[in-house]
């Protein structure tokens, strides 16, 4: 069967379906799983390069357990639950947007489910350790959630405009805070030797763990840089002109 634009609908009341029909992905396309039964989706894919593939599950849960490849992208809608399971790597290059429901990232420690990830709306949950290409950039907006669930994931840059972030041990060299927003970060926050930038909205950092899970920005940890634009040019933008940066030289958290 050949996707070459509009949308497969798969659905089997019983539930317990593994769909396999073989697929070629020539165009963007979507597919939508109907109900609220728990499926898997075992059938070869590969989205090309410029394509978008969306996988919608409007309820229940899909197993996604054979790996993913190409160079095009994937989105995630529906508010059902897509696992990526399956101890194969997905390779696609594109990257992944989640817009509602849950990606659960379910690959074996190590393994990458995903690289470049954009979280809009929705939630990421993670079964096991790095889960994300370490090289990744990550990007969460308002209504996203990253919910590590008292795992580690290691990525390169962190840009954010608001949206939670919950669980254990986030390591990421760079974060960038744009736009009006709140970003919540409740996890321990380990940053080697890169820097945080809030240029808009609030970056609110609290872990309340204790010991070596809490956040210490302290004088031993973190220098605090504020540039200062001219107060007439910050009038006449009529916004706040305040950069805030800070740049963290250790990664110990004691």
């Amino acid at each position: 069967m050949v996707l070459d634009g509009g949308t497969l609908s798969l659905s089997n009341p019983a539930g317990g379906t593994n769909f396999s029909v073989p697929l070629t992905v020539a165009d963007n396309s979507t597919i939508e799983r109907v109900g609220n039964t728990s499926d898997t989706l075992s059938s070869a894919l590969a989205i090309p390069a410029g394509k978008n593939l969306s996988l919608s599950v409007l309820g229940g849960s899909l197993s996604r357990s054979v790996a993913i490849t190409g160079d095009g992208s994937l989105t995630k809608m529906g508010r059902g639950t897509l696992s990526f399971d399956g101890a194969d790597a997905n390779t696609y290059t594109g990257g992944t947007t989640v817009g509602a429901g849950v990606l659960q990232l379910n690959k074996p420690a190590g393994v990458n489910a995903v690289s470049d990830l954009t979280v809009n709306y929705g939630r990421v949950g993670w079964s096991a350790d790095e889960q994300i290409a370490n090289t990744a950039t990550v990007n969460l907006n308002g209504g996203g959630i990253l919910d590590l669930n008292g795992k580690t994931e290691t990525v390169a840059v962190l840009n954010t405009t608001g949206g939670t972030i919950s669980g254990s041990n986030l390591i990421v060299p760079t974060i960038n805070k744009t736009l009006g927003n709140t970003t919540t970060i409740n996890s321990r926050l380990v940053i080697p030797g890169g820097n945080i930038n809030v240029t808009s909205g609030t970056l609110r950092l609290t872990n309340t763990a204790i010991g070596a899970g809490r956040q210490r920005p302290d004088r031993r940890h973190a220098q605090y840089f504020q540039r200062r634009q001219p107060a007439r040019r910050a009038h006449r933008r009529g916004k706040q002109s305040d950069r805030l940066q800070l740049r963290f030289r250790s990664t110990t958290g004691r």
